[in-house]
């Protein structure tokens, strides 16, 4: 699977019996997205919303892990209602 493409026929081989999709692909490096803006833009919003659709229309859930990038790590055990605080 390659997130790049907007081809994702691949899952019409995907069991039926496929409830759940764990999406853990990404450019991950936060410099490397600085540099490579429209390139990891590309990679990691497009094409992971493409794909999350295509899963929808499917009937598979995503979960999708999302950037670690929102706190600061300075405690551990965030909560979804935490206030952001990205390290800069």
């Amino acid at each position: 699977l390659d997130l790049r493409s907007s081809d994702f026929s691949g899952l019409d081989r995907v069991d039926p019996v496929v409830r759940y999709a764990v999406i853990c692909a990404a450019e991950s490096n936060i410099d490397r997205c600085k540099v490579e803006e429209m390139q990891s833009w590309c990679l990691n919003v497009l094409g992971t919303r493409m794909l999350i659709l295509q899963l929808l229309e499917r009937g598979i859930v995503p979960v999708f892990f999302s950037s670690d990038a929102v706190f600061d790590g300075r405690r551990p055990g965030y909560r979804e209602t935490d206030a952001c605080s990205p390290a800069l």
